[in-house]
């Protein structure tokens, strides 16, 4: 992500106006996103990053969308779903951040060096370890059960 400083800014920018950071639980995964009815604004996003996915959609209106956001107008997202992408826009464009949005980019970060630090079931697990001990152990020792059931079945 080789960006020139004048399109950090708008993308900081842009992001500070109409852009949300957000973290999703199950399955974990750090986004960032924005959504306009300017789709050059949008595909100008993606252009500068080169990062996320543009999602096309046209005409949100009446029982589509709720609330105080009716229009007759396209609206259109862009969105970065993979972690290493949305931590490193994320970090990039933290220092021209408001107060606000810096204190999410924060918790966002925060939570996934957390995330980083357990397996799926919440144990604590090595650096570099895709796997705790505690679930190896266990994944370990449901093999063998099944291989020693498998025999006296006659399977094996």
């Amino acid at each position: 992500m080789g960006l020139r400083v004048r399109n950090i800014a708008w993308v900081a920018g842009v992001l500070e106006g109409e852009g949300c950071f957000s973290l999703q639980l199950n399955p974990f995964r750090l986004m960032v996103s924005m959504n306009s009815t300017d789709l050059d604004v949008v595909e100008r996003m993606y252009t500068i990053t080169g990062l996320g996915t543009v999602y096309y959609k046209t005409k949100l209106a009446g029982s589509q969308m709720t609330g105080r956001f009716k229009t007759n107008k396209d609206a259109h997202d862009w969105r970065i779903s993979k972690n290493s992408d949305a931590i490193a826009l994320m970090m990039t464009v933290y220092p021209l951040m408001g107060e606000r949005r810096q204190a999410k980019i924060r918790d966002c970060i925060h939570a996934w060096k957390e995330y980083r630090k357990t397996c799926k079931n919440g144990h604590l697990r090595e650096h570099g370890k895709s796997r705790c001990d505690t679930c190896l152990s266990e994944q370990q020792k449901k093999s063998k059960e099944k291989i020693e059931l498998e025999k006296l079945l006659g399977y094996r």
